[in-house]
């Protein structure tokens, strides 16, 4: 993806690290995303680098003994900070709830309150 289409209901965010990290090494010089515009390798790094900010935000939270509650009401501002990093904004959606909510999940928390 070349922006904020990432769908992670069925994915894993550590194992989606992990595998940019084995598609960048293939040394592509041109990507074409399935959504998204085309573009170079750097899709791949921005990528990974929005998914590593993220759970590294969140992962703070979890550590600090943050409720779901309070991981969800933080959300907002977790998005305004991924906003900042200029290579990775476009990467981060309207909502960053269900990123953080997987993340969160991963990380052995519970679900969010609807």
């Amino acid at each position: 993806m070349n922006g904020p289409h990432n769908y992670l209901a069925d994915g894993n965010v550590t194992e989606w690290i992990k595998t940019l990290e084995a598609v960048k090494q293939l040394g592509a010089e041109k990507v074409v995303p399935g959504h998204g515009p085309l573009g170079g390798a750097e899709i791949l790094v921005d990528q990974q680098t929005y998914f590593v900010e993220l759970q590294r935000r969140v992962k703070a939270l979890f550590a600090a003994g943050r409720s779901p509650a309070e991981v969800k009401a933080a959300s907002p501002e977790i998005a305004a900070e991924l906003k900042k990093i200029p290579n990775i904004a476009r990467f981060v959606p309207a909502s960053l709830t269900a990123h953080a909510e997987k993340v969160y999940g991963e990380l052995g928390g519970a679900a969010f309150p609807k």
